[in-house]
């Protein structure tokens, strides 16, 4: 999912015009920092206990949604961050489109 997510963000610099220096500045803006990685893992436990009183089971039969919980959190957080920077992205580019002069 972080590869995936530089690749893309990648892309998107590269289509908005940035060099490669800025390319790789907005692909590491984006990567999931291993901070955030094991804040997610550390603090799931309100999740995982409130999902056992929705789906009235022990902690121990709901393994799998404990993974997918986990995950879901990381993929939030990690969207915005890539949301941020896509709309940087664009934002750079109307800007330097914008001062482009016409073409005739």
């Amino acid at each position: 999912m972080d590869t995936v997510t530089k690749i893309f963000i990648g892309h998107e610099a590269k289509a908005a015009g940035a060099d490669p220096v800025t390319v790789e500045q907005y692909k590491s803006a984006v990567a999931l920092q291993e901070g955030n990685r094991q804040l997610m893992v550390e603090n799931s436990e309100p999740v995982i206990l409130s999902l056992c009183e929705i789906f009235k089971c022990s902690p121990e039969k709901l393994e799998t949604v404990l993974k997918s919980s986990g995950f879901v959190g990381g993929l939030v957080c990690h969207s915005l961050g890539v949301f941020t920077a896509v709309k940087s992205i664009r934002e750079s580019r109307r800007e330097r489109e914008a001062q482009q002069p016409p073409k005739a």
